[in-house]
């Protein structure tokens, strides 16, 4: 009786792994990040995760996207520009309240050379919150950028410069926290966003 209670007991466990699995998000690395700021040193990541309940679809951290143009009086005024979104931090998955930076920049559709307007923007979340540094003097590199397919590409970049405390969207330097900053970025897989439910891109 017990050996056969024991057997049930071993199917029932067996049979719902499945479904437990389902609901928590496996995440892997695809980027790592050499952060110094005010003489701290760290390394961030970006991951990519599943979804619960959608096996097909997996969420980047590093990800692009060509946006939609805009038109004001028949004129574009949103071009047609690769848009990169870096969201990185500590750990390959993520905890409560902790530190988190991201990168936002523009590269040329054609040859994939950075773009200085929109300029790059680089935000430190020291915690999990609307406190950040942003750089506000300093310069943003890609060294280079190799396709993988037609939805992912690599990145190598580095950045250098101050970062400084802000206190609301309207970005501007402050002088009164300020911090030394440099960023070294060896970015593996950068996604297309409009490919992140499973299936390719038409870009």
């Amino acid at each position: 009786m017990q050996t056969r209670f024991l057997s049930f007991l071993a199917s029932t466990i067996l049979l719902a792994t499945p479904v437990l699995t389902q609901d928590i998000p496996v995440y892997e690395e695809t980027g790592v990040i050499e952060i110094t700021l005010g003489g701290e040193r760290m390394i961030h990541y970006t991951t990519w995760n599943t979804v619960p309940d959608d096996p097909a679809r997996k969420v980047h951290t590093a990800s692009w996207l060509i946006l939609e143009p805009r038109l004001l009086g028949g004129v574009n005024i949103s071009p047609d520009d690769v848009f990169v979104v870096i969201t990185s931090r500590d750990s390959i998955e993520p905890n409560p309240g902790q530190a988190s930076m991201r990168v936002e920049i523009s590269l040329d559709p054609e040859t994939l050379d950075l773009k200085t307007r929109p300029a790059p923007s680089v935000r430190f979340y020291p915690e999990d919150d609307d406190r950040f540094y942003a750089m506000t003097d300093g310069t943003f590199t890609v060294e280079s950028v190799t396709r993988i397919d037609s939805d992912s590409f690599t990145i190598i970049a580095s950045a250098s410069g101050v970062m400084t405390g802000q206190t609301s969207e309207t970005i501007a330097h402050n002088p009164d926290d300020a911090l030394e900053f440099s960023a070294k970025f060896d970015l593996q897989r950068v996604v297309n966003r409009a490919g992140e439910n499973g299936k390719p891109s038409s870009q």
